[in-house]
């Protein structure tokens, strides 16, 4: 009895989860959502760099971990 609501349990959940990524699928082929619109129309989205991309990095190390750290940072250990 208990690996008879096991079995209909597994299979409820796969059923669900069928029924999502069919859900999903169908929106994406009728373009029902804006995100994946312009993913698809490149041509409309603009990309431009960013001021992150202009950080410099420089190396901090410890006896316990090294890390790359924005120039100009300092960095506070506690303990």
């Amino acid at each position: 009895m208990k690996d008879r609501k096991n079995i209909i349990i597994i299979v409820m959940s796969i059923v669900i989860i069928l029924l999502l990524g069919i859900f999903v699928i169908s929106k994406i082929f009728k373009g029902g959502d804006n995100i994946i619109k312009n993913v698809i129309n490149k041509d409309k989205v603009k990309i431009r760099k960013n001021e992150v991309s202009k950080i410099e990095l420089e190396d901090y190390k410890t006896n316990e971990f090294s890390i790359k750290k924005p120039k100009g940072w300092k960095v506070d250990t506690i303990g």
